[in-house]
């Protein structure tokens, strides 16, 4: 894997439901979704190239690291 010398952005996402939440439900619909392989296959389409975070989901760009390939 090679960087550019002028450097990279970097950023992790994350999801979470907040205890007591006022629609739960739907909040926990949101978490399911965005967990399935089919849903982190979607960035092509709107130009966005994250590496996808679960077993199952084809990285749009096989070159990009996966997260559990590395210990950070």
């Amino acid at each position: 894997m090679t960087f550019p010398s002028e450097g990279t952005g970097y950023e992790i996402g994350g999801v979470g439901i907040i205890k007591d939440a006022k629609h739960a439900d739907a909040a926990q619909k949101w978490f399911d979704w965005s967990l399935d392989p089919a849903t982190q296959e979607l960035g092509p389409k709107y130009e966005a190239f994250q590496a996808p975070t679960v077993n199952g989901a084809k990285a749009s760009r096989p070159r990009t690291a996966r997260s559990q390939d590395h210990r950070l």
